[in-house]
């Protein structure tokens, strides 16, 4: 018959070395079968066969594939596994049909760009070769479902990886992996098998999402990733490491952090797992530390700190602007110090914000209409300052809030009956000011939802009648006449 014709042809097993030049003429192939064979190199006619949709070469002893070997328009399954191949041609990306593509045990030290265009690959095999880096063009394969690099010489792997939404096994075993992207996180509850044992990772270099599976596995710490230090057997970010430092320079006669005297401060102490996720800044705690400085504009740059406590310091100046940037922040507590200046405002862009303690400082101007925008605040505490003007009427918009205190200041005006929509209220503390008005009746409404809300509003300029709902020991002596 006409070999022309074939669609399926086996030769494996055959101890075959080279093919013929005329093999492009059985055109009609779609499935070739030459694996375990002898063969080191391929003819230019080779890429004529272009109804291949099956195409196994695997055990042979390819160094490298003919120029035009992207041509394969339709070929669905590739296996070139097991063989000495150095480099795959630039084209190579040119098989949009491409599903599967096995490239284990070679001698691959990169992949080119165009490995992006495999837009329908579902599995890249890499496991045993010699590659020292993947291409960004990797994250753009969405059809990704496995992805096997595992034996080879990674020292990181391209942020671009968290964008592989439909990846569920990813396989980085034994590299020499010194960082992992935070972008794992974006897909690391979606693989159902992730393993990056024997590898280079020392604790800060890996988000923290990563942690157990890091953890499972065993790790020679063999350095830092660039712009970490390596500090205490832990990688910290260069600029958040420094910021710190900077913060503690600027208190060289505060007391001694938990060391014994004479230990000059450092922040290689604060490198600890309570502080430092993935390597950076999240918490930073001086509490009755004797500190004296002003909070730094530089602070505005930590833009994973979760947890600001400065508490019982003698901290001047004013809080930054710069700190609003902390999208992550949810705890900031700054009170007992010597602060004064307005409270910042765009403060209500700290929207993650759980607890806001500014007690007892030397705030002026009014309270920022923008709180009404951290909708998370379960804790407000400016009392004690000297606070002017009214209470904003967004107040009612913190809906989760426990305490507000914002008693002992200088506020006047009513207060906004959009306080009657806090159901969560527990306390509400507003007494030494110069707030006039009736009380609203919209209270009542916390008072009926919580039998265990007080209230403090005594010293006041609050006009009767008073709602019934509101006890005479909340109310206590109101002024005739404002002090301030």
């Amino acid at each position: 018959g006409n070999l022309t014709r074939l669609i399926q042809l086996d030769v494996a097993n055959n101890m075959l070395t080279i093919l013929p030049d005329n093999i492009g003429s059985l055109n009609q192939l779609t499935k070739l079968f030459l694996e375990n064979n002898q063969i080191n190199t391929l003819p230019e006619t080779f890429v004529d066969l272009s109804n291949l949709i099956e195409l196994r070469l695997y055990s042979n002893k390819l160094a490298e594939l003919p120029v035009s070997f992207g041509g394969f328009d339709n070929l669905i399954d590739l296996y070139l596994n097991n063989n000495q191949l150095n480099a795959l041609p630039d084209n190579f990306g040119n098989m949009s049909n491409l599903q599967k593509l096995y490239l284990n045990n070679n001698n691959l030290a990169s992949l080119p760009e165009s490995i992006g265009n495999l837009e329908s690959l579902e599995e890249l095999w890499l496991k045993d070769n010699q590659i020292v880096a993947l291409p960004d063009e990797i994250g753009v394969l969405d059809s990704l479902v496995i992805l096997k690099i595992d034996n080879n010489i990674l020292e990181s792997i391209p942020g671009s990886v968290g964008s592989l939404e439909s990846l569920k096994e990813l396989n980085l075993d034994n590299n020499e992996l010194i960082s992992l992207p935070e972008s794992l996180c974006n897909i690391y509850n979606d693989l159902d098998y992730f393993s990056v044992s024997n590898n280079k990772l020392c604790p800060g270099s890996y988000p923290i999402c990563l942690t157990e599976t890091v953890n499972g596995g065993s790790q020679i710490c063999g350095g830092c990733p660039p712009h970490f230090f390596f500090i205490e057997g832990y990688c910290a970010w260069e600029s958040d490491y420094n910021i710190l430092q900077n913060f503690l320079d600027l208190n060289p006669e505060s007391q001694s952090l938990g060391e014994p005297a004479g230990v000059p401060n450092n922040a290689s102490r604060c490198v600890n797992e309570f502080w430092w996720h993935g390597g950076r800044l999240v918490e930073i705690t001086f509490q009755h530390k004797q500190l004296t400085s002003i909070i730094p504009e530089s602070f505005g740059l930590l833009d994973k700190l979760e947890i600001l406590r400065l508490t019982g310091n003698m901290l001047s100046g004013s809080i930054p602007n710069s700190l609003t940037n902390l999208e992550n922040l949810r705890t900031l507590k700054l009170s007992s110090n010597n602060l004064s200046g307005e409270i910042p405002e765009n403060i209500g862009a700290l929207t993650r914000l759980d607890s806001i303690m500014l007690s007892d400082n030397l705030f002026t101007g009014s309270i920022p209409s923008s709180i009404g925008s951290m909708t998370n605040i379960k804790y407000l505490y400016f009392d004690g300052n000297l606070l002017t003007g009214s209470i904003p009427e967004s107040i009612g918009d913190l809906e989760k809030i426990v305490n507000l205190y914002l008693d002992n200041n200088k506020l006047t005006g009513e207060i906004p009956s959009s306080i009657g929509s806090l159901l969560s209220l527990g306390r509400l503390y507003l007494l030494n000011n110069c707030l006039t008005g009736p009380v609203p009746a919209e209270m009542c409404n916390i008072y009926n939802y919580n039998p265990d809300f007080r209230s403090m509003l005594h010293n006041n300029q609050f006009v009767q009648p008073y709602p019934d709902c509101i006890k005479d020991i909340h109310l206590g002596n109101q002024l005739t006449d404002c002090p301030y």
